[in-house]
């Protein structure tokens, strides 16, 4: 009996070994015909979202997963610039020729137009090159608690790496056509910039640029999930602005309930970012008083925006300018910090990548090069994390700043405000009270070849309906914002809820009441960015 127990466990303990071994492959180590290797671009604000509606699949196929990151800047994830992901199962959506390791890049450098232009142009950039001895295992990655909670994460490296390939799959904050809005063309100074983009010297016509997309190639785009948009101040300005609205608090703890967020109206917002107040001196509540407790060392106003190219720059211009709607409306302010090319090193050692590189350090910030003497200071960033940063930079410096954000963010430096008295959660979003908000959308190129695939495609439709369910919606909103229902403010579940919702466009109907569990619109723009907002099947008009 015993010898007949040993034997099998012995037996037991050879299946098992052979089970990890299926499940601890790496890319490197795939039959070439076994790995699809699938390319998406655009928008960081549909990152968490689109690493949790994969790491979900991958899951489901009995995977783990093998997160990358790039080896500069930042390495969380979803939101460094440039991510892979690798699950250790095979997996399919319906239509594919059969089942497969997916190996997932992601660019979200520049942002959403990123996956536009070159998606419809099939043009060559950026993403990891992913090698075995160029990604070491490096335990300083930081995975989002929102790809933990729905996957296994069986290790984490760090790529030193770019290669350059045409993306199979766009997705973007906005519908495609907001990009060939002029506020909205990307850079050709970007584009060009070899340090920033690397694999430059591969753009060719059709990619992003100062030249509308030709957008005649791509099918017509899927819509995905709404993302909640927000306005965010350094935590000294938020502090200034509740008392100049005449709150008053009992302890430091209720300045983070939802109930006393600031707000900002739509007009004060707007007159910011088209750079009309330059310091906060001129700077008027809704009831006509001063802020009190302007900073006396340096009372600019300093604004944190996106590049253009941004579907966070681009659905703000939208909605809070009317820019790309309409002719003659105004643009947000450009950055007008100093220029610092390619090549130069600043005195305080930073090494110049360009006038809108991702990343530049406090000094950089805090004290402009070029900036009016007063005011406002704007500073461009390519991507979300990159406003992050600025944001971070600014209240460490002590300036009162001002950003555009999705409500995947958060930072104990700064806080998002309410806009015309509303607060940016999920139950706002839904109950068509708060209007910051934008439908995503995910597009490919219409006719196959080249390195997109018929399996490609259906991953792309596959792909697209997770992004849009409310489930895993609800899984994907699992952010830090500094945000409360009530106290105490350390208990995590009295966050309020912010983030995805799942879109009428897709035929998902709205909750009564609502749920985070499953967040669903009950209005829609339907692919039109520029139009009002309605509820399906009547005469409703939200703003």
């Amino acid at each position: 009996m015993q010898l007949n127990k040993i034997a099998a466990a012995v037996l037991a303990a050879s299946f098992a070994a052979g089970a990890n071994a299926a499940l601890t492959d790496r890319p490197w180590n795939v039959p070439a015909g076994d790995l699809m290797d699938v390319f998406v671009s655009g928008a960081t604000a549909q990152d968490t979202g689109l690493a949790t509606a994969y790491a979900a699949k991958c899951t489901s196929a009995g995977g783990q997963m093998v997160v990358f990151a790039q080896n500069a800047g930042t390495l969380a994830v979803p939101h460094a610039s440039y991510t892979s992901y690798f699950c250790t199962s095979k997996m399919s959506y319906p239509g594919m020729s059969g089942t497969k390791y997916v190996l997932m890049h992601k660019h979200s450098a520049g942002g959403s137009g990123w996956g536009v232009g070159p998606v419809a142009g099939a043009t060559p950039i950026s993403r990891l090159n992913i090698n075995e001895a160029g990604c070491p295992i490096d335990a300083a990655i930081n995975t989002s608690s929102s790809i933990t909670a729905v996957a296994t994460v069986l290790e984490e490296r760090k790529c030193n790496d770019l290669d350059a390939a045409a993306p199979d799959i766009g997705i973007s904050d906005v519908e495609p056509a907001l990009f060939n809005a002029n506020s909205n063309l990307i850079d050709a100074s970007i584009i060009e910039n070899q340090g920033f983009f690397p694999n430059s010297s591969a753009i060719a016509a059709g990619s992003p640029g100062t030249v509308p997309a030709n957008l005649g190639t791509l099918a017509t785009p899927l819509a995905t999930n709404a993302l909640t948009f927000g306005i965010t101040v350094t935590k000294a300005l938020r502090d200034a602005l509740q008392d100049a609205q005449g709150m008053t608090f009992a302890s430091a703890d209720e300045r983070d309930l939802e109930a006393n967020a600031p707000t900002l109206t739509h007009a004060q917002v707007a007159s910011l970012f088209f750079g009309s107040v330059k310091d906060w001196t001129k700077f008027k509540t809704a009831a006509g008083a001063n802020i009190p407790g302007v900073p006396v060392a340096d009372n600019r106003v300093f604004i944190c925006r996106r590049s253009p190219g941004s579907g966070t720059q681009a659905q703000f211009n939208a909605l809070f300018l009317n820019d790309g709607c309409a002719n003659g409306a105004d643009s947000a302010a450009r950055d007008n910090d100093e220029y610092i090319p390619f090549g130069a090193t600043h005195d305080d050692g930073y090494f110049g990548s360009s006038r809108l590189s991702g990343f530049r350090v406090q000094a950089d910030l805090a004290e402009p090069f070029g900036a009016p003497a007063d005011g406002p200071v704007i500073h461009e960033n390519q991507g979300s994390g990159d406003v992050d940063n600025c944001m971070n930079h600014l209240a460490d410096a002590g300036k009162w700043a001002v950003g555009v954000s999705s409500l995947e963010r958060g930072s104990d430096k700064f806080r998002f405000v309410a806009v015309d008295g509303v607060a940016p959660t999920l139950a706002n979003v839904a109950a068509n009270k708060y209007w910051d908000w934008a439908g995503s959308t995910l597009q490919y190129r219409a006719a196959t070849g080249g390195s997109f695939s018929a399996d490609d495609r259906q991953f792309a439709l596959g792909l697209a309906a997770d992004t849009n369910t409310p489930a895993k919606l609800a899984a994907a909103n699992t952010y830090n914002i500094r945000m409360y229902t009530q106290l105490p403010i350390a208990t995590t579940a009295n966050r309020v809820k912010v983030g995805y919702l799942a879109t009428v466009e897709n035929g998902y109907l709205p909750n009564i009441p609502f749920s985070t569990a499953t967040p669903t619109m009950s209005s829609g723009r339907f692919g039109n960015t520029c139009k009002t907002a309605t509820t399906p099947g009547n005469s409703i008009m939200l703003r």
